[in-house]
């Protein structure tokens, strides 16, 4: 049973490192874009 579970997350790993990536890149663009229109409105 264990081993089954170590399985499965070893597995799994590369996936929620490729989902973390994904939502930080994501974020990074959404704060960008509001800097750019604060910016644009601001001006």
């Amino acid at each position: 049973m264990d081993q089954d579970l170590r399985q499965i997350r070893r597995e799994m790993r590369p996936i929620f490192l490729l989902l973390a990536a994904g939502l930080l890149f994501v974020a990074a663009g959404g704060c960008w874009l509001a800097l750019e229109l604060w910016g644009y409105c601001h001006e």
